[in-house]
């Protein structure tokens, strides 16, 4: 599946804080790539996302937010520091590792992903598909 921005009129955020909107000091996130694409549940998932700030990578809070289908907030620590099988430290394209649950019913999962600043700017909004498949693993 491909990720692709795009934006939610309406899109609630349930978890209690409105973010700030600020756009010119807003992270950017693209280029988001879940490693496989595909995993029965009980697989480990490794994601990877680029991430710009103007104010530079200093300002980026490491966690990746994911709001699977409106109802479920995972939240995802990010490196990119070389470790957590980030390949190349401070290049802006960060890395992290997540199970995909056992309790994932098999078919697609959609999420809505995005991060934070330092300042409390939530980056744009990505949209990701992820297909649960196949028998179940353990970790």
């Amino acid at each position: 599946m491909v990720a692709f921005m795009t934006v939610l009129p309406g899109f609630g955020w349930p978890y209690g804080h409105e973010p700030i909107q600020d756009r010119a000091d807003a992270p950017v996130i693209t280029n988001l790539k879940f490693e496989p694409s595909a995993a029965p549940s009980g697989s480990r998932v490794v994601l990877r996302i680029q991430v710009f700030d103007r104010q530079g990578h200093e300002d980026i809070v490491p966690i990746l937010y994911l709001l699977r289908e409106g109802v479920e907030l995972i939240k995802t620590r990010l490196y990119d520091d070389g470790s957590q099988d980030d390949r190349i430290p401070h290049d802006g394209f960060y890395t992290g590792l997540m199970t995909v649950p056992l309790t994932a019913s098999w078919g697609n999962h959609w999420f809505v992903v995005y991060i934070f600043d330092k300042a409390g700017h939530r980056s744009n909004l990505l949209l990701y598909e992820f297909l649960v498949s196949g028998d179940r693993q353990l970790t």
